[in-house]
């Protein structure tokens, strides 16, 4: 039997192998250079943290949790921690200014920092004016160079403090895009920051409501309600959607059976699992799998 494993996760530390010049720590990486010659995203991987990136040369088209998207010379790029990201064509001018970085390395950060994080989310590819992608350009490269001192006794809290306020520039230019509801608090942004974390860690497992209304001590009923008014889905709706994307992950980069990814995701039996790939996709995992 293939031995079950999850997509290979691309590590921060790796963008700084490849740049030379890329400030690098464990927990941050600022880099600006060509990708072509890389290889980092040529097959899906899991980004181990988060990434803020600006286009500033050339096109790509990339999947970001298999979702298609035309990146452009000028487009704001948002991916969150355990994303499945992959470029499977890009020109050779192809050039992204990036900062990638550790949920640890935010540790303590509030959470109003990123107000519209389920809209981000699922709009991770933003087209920007000249002057907002010139000023974000400008962010990471003064992030790249105050980082960059290794030897500065505050460097880490000066990086940090610079990239919370890129984070308040790039939250600004979503607001413009999708303003707030003024009636939405920020407790529930942070509820749902957190069902997404646990959802991460436990879809393979658990895919009630109850379950996850309990590690947040909440009940299932104000949990849902929350939910559903932050995002415009329900809990259910994002544990499968997650759970799907990991089935469409394994059944088109690896050669697992079907039968496998039955087990690996705990359905009951094969059977199972191809009904509930169906009624999410309107396919069948076999068809999936041979789809161009």
């Amino acid at each position: 039997m293939a031995k079950k494993k999850d997509l290979p996760t691309l590590r921060i530390v790796r963008f700084a192998e490849t740049d030379g010049m890329a400030c690098m720590s464990d927990q941050l990486v600022v880099s600006d250079r060509n990708w072509n010659d890389t290889g980092l995203f040529e097959r899906p991987v899991r980004l181990q943290g988060g990434m803020l990136a600006v286009c500033t040369g050339g096109r790509a088209q990339m999947t970001i949790n298999l979702e298609s998207y035309e990146v452009r010379s000028g487009d704001l790029l948002v991916v969150f921690q355990g994303s499945i990201v992959q470029v499977p064509s890009r020109s050779e001018d192809f050039r992204l200014g990036l900062a990638v970085f550790a949920n640890d390395f935010l540790r303590g950060v509030p959470q109003s920092v990123v107000p519209l994080y389920p809209y981000i989310f699922q709009h991770p590819v933003c087209p920007l004016p000249h002057d907002d992608a010139q000023m974000l350009l400008d962010f990471l490269s003064l992030l790249r160079a105050k980082a960059a001192r290794r030897n500065h006794i505050y460097v880490r809290e000066i990086a940090l403090h610079l990239l919370l306020a890129l984070f308040f520039e790039i939250s600004a230019i979503y607001q413009r895009r999708h303003p707030m509801d003024d009636r939405t608090p920020n407790r529930s942004e942070e509820i749902f920051k957190k069902l997404m974390r646990l959802v991460m860690l436990h879809y393979k497992e658990q895919r009630n409501t109850g379950f996850y209304a309990r590690e947040l001590c909440l009940s299932p009923k104000y949990l849902s309600a929350v939910v559903k008014r932050v995002s415009d889905k329900s809990v259910v709706d994002w544990i499968n959607e997650t759970v799907v994307l990991e089935a469409q992950a394994q059944l088109k980069t690896t050669r697992m059976t079907v039968q496998e990814i039955s087990d690996y995701l705990n359905f009951p039996n094969p059977s199972f699992f191809g009904r509930f790939f169906k009624k999410h996709t309107g396919m069948t995992p076999k068809a999936f799998r041979d789809a161009e």
